[in-house]
């Protein structure tokens, strides 16, 4: 590698290259597949450093103070996942009886064992609820997944 006047051929110390931090970002040619599905998503990690960042980011708070904010925070959020979660089954009820009954008449229900559901929901769950847009100062609104690469 040459760096300078090209016709004085310096050649470049790669102990000195060496010192370059670089992050390589590949071009987003699908925005739903590259940043909102799956499991480990680029755009769920962002969402994920910045959610509270108030409470991360303030600098009179002690690390001890941060974490118990929070978990506080966090667990104030659960509580009301929990409420959502509760209402849905309340919901399913019916449903899910008619569901369970297929379970029992086809024999995948046996020896005491029910198909069931649970499940919890965590702020880190709902971000695959958001959906990242482009809004412009017109007041319109274009999903990410619309915008072309131009």
């Amino acid at each position: 590698m040459y760096g300078g006047e090209p016709n004085l051929n310096n050649i470049a110390d790669p102990e000195y290259i060496a010192k370059f931090d670089y992050q390589f970002l590949d071009a987003i040619r699908d925005v739903e597949r590259d940043m909102l599905t799956g499991g480990k998503t680029l755009l769920k990690d962002v969402l994920n450093f910045f959610i509270d960042y108030e409470i991360k980011n303030d600098s009179e708070s002690s690390l001890e103070e941060k974490s118990a904010k929070l978990e506080e925070v966090s667990k104030s959020f659960s509580t009301k996942a929990d409420v959502v979660i509760s209402e849905l089954q309340k919901r399913m009820e019916v449903g899910k009886n008619q569901i369970l009954s297929y379970a029992k008449s086809t024999g995948a229900a046996f020896d005491g064992a029910l198909p069931n559901f649970d499940g919890k929901l965590s702020d880190i769950d709902m971000f695959s609820s958001l959906r990242l847009i482009v809004e412009h100062t017109t007041g319109i609104t274009i999903p990410a997944s619309r915008n072309g690469l131009g």
